[in-house]
């Protein structure tokens, strides 16, 4: 595996380059850091953030640089170093995306094919992973993707399905309170999904456990991770 790391001498953010070496060492992957700045008239040194690296990063690793437009930077990062992960650093309390990559950063992760994990706050270890499917034909590489850091990490993985809406059949009950079993046993392509997901983190040796909210999907994602405190 390659992973990509992201720092910037404007943002730079510790625990992102720690994910990024636990994650690293754990899979045996190898590891480029892409360093970007946005003044184009003094490019950022390895030596600049070498006791950091250096501390957390397997050895071997490369270092790159950049800058002028961070969409295209990166993308050409990417697209160069054949990366099957990239990893940025976000501070939550200074919401941000924007703060950390730029006001670009929603359109290079949506924009790219490769896997992103943002890191937002330090953590020692991961042992809880929470893997959201809405049952599309995507989730199926979301699930894999989840499964490999969790059978990297040694954690646990709750895959999570919110029920949105009511289908047109249902309308007039008072509530619908449909559970994981009964959906589970319908012939359905959503069914279909979460057992064939099922399977697969079973078959990687992850440890799952699914579960079906209903409600606003934002919110339902959000109060699970409060309740059961996700790394």
């Amino acid at each position: 595996m390659k992973f990509l790391l992201f720092i910037s001498r404007e943002a730079f953010f510790e625990p992102a380059v720690q994910y990024t070496g636990n994650l690293a060492k754990k899979t045996n992957a190898s590891v480029t850091v892409f360093c970007f700045t946005d003044d184009e008239t003094s490019l950022p040194e390895q030596d600049e953030f070498s006791a950091i690296l250096d501390k957390f990063l397997p050895q071997g690793y490369e270092f790159l640089v950049g800058a002028g437009d961070k969409v295209d930077q990166v993308n050409a990062a990417l697209a160069q170093e054949g990366v099957d992960l990239m990893i940025v650093g976000a501070r939550t309390e200074l919401s941000a995306f924007q703060k950390t990559l730029g006001s670009h950063a929603m359109e290079i992760v949506e924009g790219t094919s490769t896997n992103v994990v943002v890191v937002r706050e330090p953590h020692a270890d991961f042992k809880k992973v929470l893997v959201c499917t809405g049952g599309k034909l995507i989730a199926d590489k979301v699930v894999k993707a989840g499964s490999k850091i969790a059978k990297a990490m040694d954690a646990s993985v709750t895959l999570l399905h919110i029920e949105n809406k009511i289908p047109r059949m249902y309308t007039g009950l008072v509530e619908m309170d449909e559970t994981i079993d009964t959906m589970l046993e319908k012939d359905t392509p959503l069914a279909d999904h979460l057992r064939s997901a099922a399977d697969h983190l079973a078959k990687e040796g992850v440890g799952a456990n699914i579960k079906l909210r209903h409600g606003n999907v934002v919110d339902e994602i959000l109060e699970e991770i409060e309740d059961f405190s996700f790394d």
